[in-house]
């Protein structure tokens, strides 16, 4: 759970940004992800979904993740997300 009243941060160049709770349909892939390898898998995603009949608009937000330093080499864990409608 997050902090009611998280530190304030000493860079004024950073924020603290509170959005509203939202779902997302995740798909995992691996290696260096860069930006047509993401798009890709967003589209791939997107894809998969409307095949299992999920209506999901060609146009909806989606975002990436990437959880591993730059230094790991290998079985890297990337994940993009699509918004659900």
């Amino acid at each position: 759970a997050f902090k009611k009243n998280p530190a304030t941060p000493l860079d004024d160049t950073i924020t603290i940004e509170r959005d509203e709770a939202f779902e997302v349909y995740v798909k995992s892939f691996g290696g260096r992800a860069k930006g047509d390898d993401i798009l890709q898998q967003a589209g791939e995603l997107v894809q998969a979904l409307k095949d299992d009949g999920i209506h999901v608009d060609s146009q909806s937000k989606f975002a990436s993740a990437g959880y591993d330093s730059p230094f790991r080499l290998l079985d890297r864990h990337n994940e993009v997300w699509v918004h659900k409608n």
